[in-house]
């Protein structure tokens, strides 16, 4: 009888000891827990305001990331974009938001973030000129000679931000004031954020008044985790392995490919400004 007693008792911790392995290597939380992110509050397609109170009235396009995360681990997912965009990163430094939709590697004010590898998508920097100007551009080099524009509101790694220093380009804080620039000939071409560009394009009527060029500069474009977030290393395996699946990166670009036409053929008629005659 002792000995079915000690026997049993192996059985019941094996089963146990099991079955709390199968629960760490799927890291799913026995209860619901609340993880709180952040992100741009202002830069479609990465981050941007909106009226749906599920997500805290915070929309991106790698929000179904973390949805599909949040829902094989048992997590409740609330964002947070109240303040400036450098408070939000430094709150989640300092561990009030446990995660961000979008950093950047080898950049200082991310430095203190881990970082989720690989990268789901790039942020392509390109040129933007308008469609018959007599301006060639081919090279990088060329912008040496030429003056250029770009907005305060894009958001560089600290390599693509050291090329925009080195070159001749004024910063301007508003989109209308960037693109009039470009077409009174004030400036020779505009640097911007491809996906972005094609968005404020789009809503200012734009769009098929300028010639966009290929990728100059890309910024592979990160989740970010705080290293003071209690939950840090499971969101880490969890988010790892589910940007590791190619299927999440061809979910993400299909999800930027349909927002981009969306918003594109929302504004299709939309009537583009008359700078000449602007006052």
């Amino acid at each position: 009888m002792r000995k079915f007693f000690f026997v049993f008792c192996f059985l019941f911790l094996f089963c146990v000891s099991a079955k709390a392995q199968v629960e760490f290597d799927v890291d799913r939380n026995y209860q619901t827990q609340m993880i709180t992110g952040t992100g741009f509050p202002d830069y479609p397609p990465f981050g941007y305001p909106s009226p749906n109170k599920t997500y805290g009235f915070f929309d991106s396009i790698f929000n179904f990331v973390l949805q599909d995360y949040a829902k094989s681990a048992n997590f409740l997912v609330n964002y947070n974009i109240n303040g400036s965009y450098d408070q939000l990163v430094r709150n989640v430094r300092g561990g009030k938001f446990d995660f961000i939709l979008g950093a950047y590697s080898s950049t200082d004010k991310y430095a203190g973030l881990e970082l989720i590898y690989p990268a789901l998508i790039n942020n392509p920097i390109i040129v933007i000129t308008p469609l018959y100007s007599s301006v060639k551009i081919s090279k990088i080099d060329d912008l040496k000679t030429l003056k250029g524009g770009i907005g305060t509101y894009e958001h560089l790694s600290d390599f693509v931000s050291q090329q925009v220093d080195a070159l001749s380009v004024q910063k301007i804080e508003k989109p209308y004031d960037l693109y009039k620039k470009l077409f009174m000939k004030e400036i020779d071409y505009v640097l911007a954020s491809e996906y972005n560009a094609r968005i404020l394009l789009a809503q200012m009527g734009l769009r098929s008044q300028v010639a966009l060029s290929s990728s100059i500069w890309s910024m592979p474009l990160f989740i970010g985790i705080s290293k003071m977030s209690r939950y840090r290393d499971q969101l880490r395996r969890g988010l790892t392995r589910l940007s590791s699946e190619p299927q999440t990166r061809e979910k993400l670009i299909k999800i930027l490919q349909d927002y981009i036409l969306s918003v594109e053929e929302k504004n299709s008629g939309v009537v583009a400004p008359d700078f000449i005659h602007d006052k």
